[in-house]
């Protein structure tokens, strides 16, 4: 006999309104990730240090740069997983909150924390952290750490 899965089927249908970019034939997968809670959100977007308004549409660059004969050629890339949009709708919807924070994101936020004290403190929980809290849980237990983005 098979073990129980912990998989489940839902059935959905989809209207397109005749779309003809929208098409979709039965047995298709369709992801469905609900957005995070609005006071993680807020609670989050308060700790940013000179964060744009929350209205304000931002969009995700990575900078690339490439070892030519000429130099070294830099060029600011749109990041393709994330369109346009406001910091509210990032936190809301594309970025996950509620999983604890791996060690090199804390190490990260360590870089660019603006109090020693609060660096010092992220650097240990970098090394320490046990995955038990999401990241506005350590946030609200550090209350005065502020992260300049």
């Amino acid at each position: 006999s098979e073990s129980p899965s912990s998989r489940s089927t839902i059935f959905v249908r989809l209207h397109t309104n005749n779309e003809d970019r929208l098409a979709y034939q039965p047995g298709d997968h369709l992801g469905i990730f609900p957005g995070n809670h609005e006071d993680l959100i807020t609670a989050l977007i308060e700790k940013l240090e000179d964060g744009p308004p929350v209205n304000q549409i931002v969009k995700v660059e990575f900078l690339e740069e490439r070892n030519t004969a000429l130099g070294v050629i830099s060029n600011w890339l749109e990041e393709p997983r994330f369109p346009p949009c406001t910091i509210y709708q990032a936190f809301q919807y594309f970025l996950d909150i509620t999983t604890p924070p791996s060690p090199v994101l804390l190490q990260q936020f360590a870089s660019l924390a603006t109090n020693d004290k609060q660096r010092k403190k992220l650097e240990t929980l970098s090394k320490v952290m046990n995955g038990s809290n999401h990241i506005v849980c350590m946030f609200h237990h550090m209350y005065r750490c502020r992260i300049l983005i």
